[in-house]
């Protein structure tokens, strides 16, 4: 049971993270351009772009989470305390952080 928890985990990540850093790094350096397509058309382009990288990975996940690494307990500690404070500090500001935030609207509005 643990390991197809393990498995499945380590699946997700390997699935989910890379599109999510994709989005980071092509609309930051790039936001002037992306400004001038406006958010619709922006997050059309880069949520295709995020699927068809995630689909990518999906279809070579027998690769990717391979490599057994052995459940490490320190690591499993320390990400649970990161974890938590992660918590800590989201709670206080969670209502300055609507959706619209969240999903970067005010980066790509032409007014800012």
């Amino acid at each position: 049971m643990w390991e197809s928890i393990r498995y499945y985990l380590a699946l997700f990540i390997v699935v989910t993270w890379p599109p999510g850093l994709v989005f980071w790094f092509v609309v930051h350096p790039f936001v002037g351009f992306w400004r001038r397509l406006g958010p619709w058309i922006t997050y059309a382009i880069l949520f295709l772009l995020m699927a068809v990288i995630a689909a990518g990975l999906f279809r070579i996940r027998d690769v990717l989470p391979a490599v057994e690494f052995e459940t490490s307990y320190p690591l499993i500690a320390v990400a649970l305390i990161l974890n938590g404070v992660t918590w800590a500090v989201f709670f206080p500001v969670r209502k300055q952080l609507t959706f619209r935030i969240l999903i970067g609207l005010p980066e790509l509005d032409v007014k800012n």
